[in-house]
């Protein structure tokens, strides 16, 4: 017993022994790991989108500490692609401040990642990412980086890390999830209203997939975009763009099936303007083909289209000519009489050009005209009338009436020839000093039946000449 005793007491004692010892290896082990911990500033991540600049807050930067150093990604905060090429660096203390490590994002670059080395531990520092280009600038921050939570610091080595999926780089995965569409980086520049077909290859799934596109000032908007049927393998689909104005613009595409969607891939391009092309010609009418000297002719000219959609006018001109065009613009061709005055005789040549309103005119188009001397001379015109009267009586003598015949000719040749006749009678009236004709019968008045030689002819009053 008491050996057995004694045995029970010494393995008694021999178990604190070991628990102690493995209570010193543990503490030592943690020590070690948390003095390399501490050394470094582990692998954190933190996202801030606070900025400003030309465009206002366009910017977000998230930053991931390895060790002694920080990994820094600026990316737009719309998760579009650059769309101009830009320099982008990472300042400490103000957007001032000095620049740490700089990069140049291309066009259609969606990130620019850039790595700072950590040196000095022993206070905050703060950081500040700046984007600057031809066209403005951006900046985003600050970012406070420390080794203290008393310090009240943005990230310190005690932090938990703050991981978001979208600003994780996007490594598809097939059989997981929809990979996004590759959009094929040619053409880099097109024109306005030019018609053109990008490439974008669409890799399918099992449960087949359709492509969806839009771009900015485009036919493909992002309320009436293009979408293709379902497609069931991978394939490349042709997507055509038509751009109504100039600038960089960016095509977004995704594809999509009953369940998800891909993420948004995108690429940026240039559109522009289209080369002004000159009007079509205009036409003039070969009517008139005389004119008189000093004496205004008005020649019919009908503007030519232009190809552009532009409104057009016409200006003419002529030798020894007065020209007068009527101002204005036309949407629409249509004639329009233009007026030369010429102030010499002889075969003069008339010429118009079509213009659109920014100024740029069409070939000349040319016509001859003749000008004459020989105008028009009224003065020597002249009226011939002829008036006739004679009084004429019946078989039996009696009835007798004055016949008036009138006639006249106008001589103004070459310019006109013309002759009119009439003929007017009316009852013959005995002189009778003493007669007065009843004004109620004046319409009906009663006559002599016995005219007498001499008699008096009751005065009429003989219609105008025509």
């Amino acid at each position: 017993m008491i050996f057995s005793c004694s045995r029970t007491d010494r393995r008694g004692a021999a178990q604190p022994e070991r628990s102690l010892f493995t209570f010193i290896f543990f503490l030592s082990f943690f020590l070690a790991v948390a003095g390399s911990a501490s050394a470094g500033y582990g692998p954190n991540v933190k996202l801030i989108k606070d900025g400003g600049g030309t465009w206002g807050s366009i910017l977000e930067m998230s930053v991931e500490l390895h060790g002694s150093s920080a990994r820094f990604t600026v990316r737009k905060k719309d998760g579009l692609c650059f769309n101009t090429e830009s320099n982008i660096s990472i300042r400490i203390s103000s957007t001032n401040g000095k620049s740490l490590a700089s990069e140049i994002v291309q066009l259609g670059d969606n990130s620019a990642r850039l790595t700072v080395p950590l040196d000095d531990r022993s206070s905050t520092q703060s950081y500040y990412a700046y984007l600057f280009n031809s066209y403005g600038h951006a900046w985003v921050g600050p970012l406070k980086i420390g080794d203290s939570p008393d310090m009240s610091p943005e990230i310190s080595h005690t932090d938990r890390p703050i991981i978001r999926e979208d600003f994780v780089d996007y490594q598809p995965m097939r059989g997981s999830r929809l990979e996004p569409p590759r959009i094929d980086n040619r053409p880099r520049t097109v024109l306005v209203n030019e018609q053109v077909s990008i490439a974008v290859t669409v890799n399918s799934c099992r449960d087949g997939v359709q492509l969806q596109c839009f771009a900015e000032d485009s036919n493909q908007t992002r309320s009436n975009y293009y979408e293709s049927e379902r497609i069931w393998s991978d394939t490349t689909k042709y997507v055509s763009f038509s751009f109504n104005r100039p600038g960089i613009k960016t095509i977004f595409c995704k594809t999509r099936n009953n369940c998800c969607s891909s993420a948004w891939a995108s690429r940026s391009l240039r559109v522009k303007e289209r080369p002004n092309a000159p009007p079509q010609p205009p036409r003039i009418s070969l009517d008139p083909a005389t004119a008189y000297v000093n004496i205004p002719v008005r020649v019919p000219v009908l503007p030519g289209r232009d190809s552009d959609g532009d409104r057009v006018k016409v200006k003419c001109r002529a030798e020894d000519s007065d020209t007068r065009v009527p101002p204005g613009w036309f949407n629409f061709p249509q004639w329009t009489d233009v007026t030369f005055t010429f102030d010499k005789s002889g075969t003069k040549t008339i010429s118009c050009v079509t213009v659109d309103q920014k100024g740029l005119e069409s070939l000349r188009t040319k016509r001859s005209i003749t000008v004459l001397d020989n105008t028009p001379d009224y003065k020597n015109s002249r009226t011939e009338t002829k008036i006739n009267i004679s009084v004429e009586t019946g078989p039996d003598g009696t009835n007798s009436k004055v016949k008036v015949h009138t006639s006249k000719s106008d001589d103004c040749a070459p310019f006109c020839n013309e002759s009119s006749d009439i003929t007017y009678d009316k009852p013959y009236l005995p002189e009778d000093y003493g007669y007065h004709a009843d004004p109620a019968q004046e319409d009906e008045a009663s006559y002599s039946p016995e005219p007498k030689d001499g008699d008096p002819v009751r005065d009429e009053t003989i219609p105008d000449m025509p």
